[in-house]
C-alpha cells in the first residue's frame, strides 16, 4: 500500500538529486575546461 504523500516526497527526492548530479557535471565540465587552458 503506498500513499500519495511517500510518493510525492520521493518524486521530490529524485527531483533534488538529479538536480544536484546536473549541477555537479556543470562543474565538472567548468573544471575540464580550467584545466586544459
Amino acid at each position: 500500500m503506498e500513499s500519495k504523500s511517500t510518493h510525492l516526497e520521493w518524486r521530490q527526492l529524485v527531483y533534488r538529486r538529479e538536480k544536484g548530479m546536473t549541477i555537479s557535471l556543470k562543474r565538472g565540465s567548468l573544471w575540464m575546461q580550467v584545466l586544459k587552458s
